[in-house]
């Protein structure tokens, strides 16, 4: 009797403790990056600006999946909208690394990298390294980010702009700007 009451008795411990780890470790307490794998999705608001005159606004949407609590892959689709009347549709891989081991949980640095095509407009091949810094609300898995990046595009030799003009340009060129926006993700 002794036996199983003191088998008892360590079942219950145990089950305790189990208890309060599960209850330590809810997706409430939690911040949104410490849950991987999850859903995770970016909508976002950029000015690109350069000496060029080649400005433009960037709106994109990224959908994916946090596989890391500090890594994050997925693809994207966007609008450009540049001051020449052209729009551009640029569809990208996305990756995200977030850099929370070195701050406090609601603030972050970052990394990020979108590489993709534009069609459209200003149609080519584009590349864009950002750096920037994020804000989690709370314990919630919805924040904010601020960065700056560089956009790297090889235009094809043709274009089509907002009127339905078309215009031919001798060779191939680079059309490279600095991006400034704002990412809320969730």
């Amino acid at each position: 009797m002794k036996v199983l009451s003191s088998i008892t008795i360590i079942i219950f411990c145990v089950m305790s403790l189990i208890k309060a780890e599960a209850q330590e470790t809810s997706s409430d307490k939690l911040y949104g990056y410490q849950i991987a794998p999850r859903y995770r999705g970016f909508a976002c608001c950029s000015v690109n600006t350069s000496n060029d005159d080649d400005a433009h606004i960037n709106l994109f949407s990224s959908h994916g999946v946090q596989l890391l609590p500090y890594l994050y892959t997925g693809a994207g689709i966007g609008l450009e909208f540049w001051a020449e009347l052209d729009i551009s549709m640029p569809i990208f891989a996305h990756i995200h690394y977030d850099m929370h081991s070195i701050t406090t949980p609601h603030f972050a640095p970052f990394v990020d990298m979108r590489i993709g095509y534009a069609a459209g407009g200003n149609e080519g091949a584009q590349l864009t390294p950002a750096v920037g810094t994020h804000f989690y609300f709370g314990h919630s898995k919805v924040g904010l980010s601020a960065f700056i990046g560089y956009n790297i595009r090889h235009n094809k030799s043709g274009k089509t702009n907002l009127l339905g003009a078309f215009t031919v340009e001798e060779n191939r060129k680079f059309k490279n700007t600095v991006e400034i926006g704002l990412m809320l993700d969730f």
